[in-house]
């Protein structure tokens, strides 16, 4: 055995092999980007058949190196343009939060001081018209004043419900709206709604009837605006029914 041919070899600058030294350069390209030069030298003089085996098998695994570290970039730089996406969609959403939670704020203000608004001239007219009823100022020359005097004073009560129910809004915004429940006769709202929408009905020459059931139950439920759902009902059918008809209001209980 020639130990010479493996005793420790004297290699040349580290920094770039000597003009002699059989060299191979190749550019790196992965993806259609150049990376950089792939250098192959061979130090040893001569060169042995194993570094030169061992030099071939070491440049596939650095080329995958490369284009890894390529694909890693290029995610890098993906997921950062979308994460700053993400970003500016998080600043619109919090600046789209922060104007209709003020369009909120500014529409319960309005809500509150148009509700306030109403309540004086609806006092005043439900006062008033509560007095003609009573005929406090003295009888009426015609008996049907009365009845116009009365029908004022319970539209009136009426419409100064409406006007707590537009303080409601803000409450049921809130969470803090409640109902007021209590027993509630059916026949009787029912008369007193009919009663309300008789003039409506009147000026298209209708029938407006109430047929109540002996049996009608009482509920337990917000009467105010029970008595808004039956007056909705009652408009509607009134305007949507022709001229000359008749609308029927039935009150009791059903099987189904």
């Amino acid at each position: 055995m020639d130990s010479a041919r493996f005793s420790t070899p004297t290699f040349p600058s580290p920094t770039f092999p000597s003009p002699t030294c059989p060299s191979l350069t190749c550019p790196a390209i992965a993806a259609g980007a150049a990376l950089g030069l792939v250098l192959l030298a061979a130090l040893l003089q001569p060169p042995p058949l194993f570094v030169a085996l061992i030099l071939a098998a070491a440049v596939p695994p650095a080329l995958d190196a490369a284009r890894q570290g390529l694909r890693l970039r290029q995610a890098l730089r993906a997921g950062t343009r979308a994460l700053a996406r993400l970003t500016q969609a998080a600043v619109r959403a919090e600046r789209a939060i922060a104007d209709a939670q003020a369009e909120n704020a500014a529409k319960s203000r309005f809500l509150a001081e148009m509700s306030h608004e109403l309540r004086t001239p609806l006092n005043a007219v439900i006062g008033f018209s509560e007095m003609m009823a009573d005929e406090v100022l003295g009888a009426h020359a015609v008996a049907t004043y009365g009845d116009y005097a009365r029908d004022i004073h319970s539209s009136g009560r009426h419409l100064l419900a409406l006007a707590d129910d537009i303080l409601d809004v803000a409450r049921i915004e809130t969470g803090h709206r409640t109902l007021l429940e209590t027993a509630v006769g059916l026949d009787a709202l029912a008369a007193d709604c009919a009663h309300m929408m008789r003039l409506s009905a009147h000026g298209k020459a209708m029938r407006l009837a109430v047929v109540a059931s002996p049996a009608a139950p009482r509920l337990w439920a917000d009467e105010r605006a029970l008595r808004q759902i039956t007056l909705n009902l009652l408009a509607n059918a009134v305007k949507f029914t022709p001229a000359g008809g008749t609308v029927c209001l039935h009150v009791g209980t059903s099987e189904t």
